[in-house]
């Protein structure tokens, strides 16, 4: 537990929709909430690293244990999206927004 990474009490208030898009990702404001909530001991019912998480780091080629690294640095929604443009496969900004698009229209599950 790292009180000094500060978000969201999970057991207090819900994680952004999967919808809401940072750097034009889908899924990361709530990725990144939930990875706070998880750090800072505040996940309660929610799962990080999770399917619909797994979609984000699958689309991109990195892994929930070295996003969880950015996230207990105190990375900020910003750095986040920067970290995820330099790390695993690159993507072009319109294949961020075809395949956030593509995802937002399948109605993934939200947990």
């Amino acid at each position: 537990m790292n009180k000094n990474v500060t978000g969201k009490d999970l057991t207090k208030e819900a994680p952004r929709s999967p919808r809401i898009r940072i750097g034009g990702y889908i899924i990361l404001g709530r990725t990144i909430d939930k990875c706070r909530a998880l750090v800072a001991g505040d996940i309660g019912e929610y799962h990080f690293d999770c399917p619909l998480d797994n979609m984000l780091f699958g689309f991109k080629g990195v892994n929930g244990s070295d996003f969880k690294a950015q996230i207990e640095s105190g990375a900020s929604d910003q750095q986040m999206a920067e970290w995820l443009d330099g790390n695993g496969t690159e993507k072009t900004p319109e294949e961020i927004k075809r395949w956030s698009d593509e995802t937002e229209a399948g109605n993934r599950p939200s947990r």
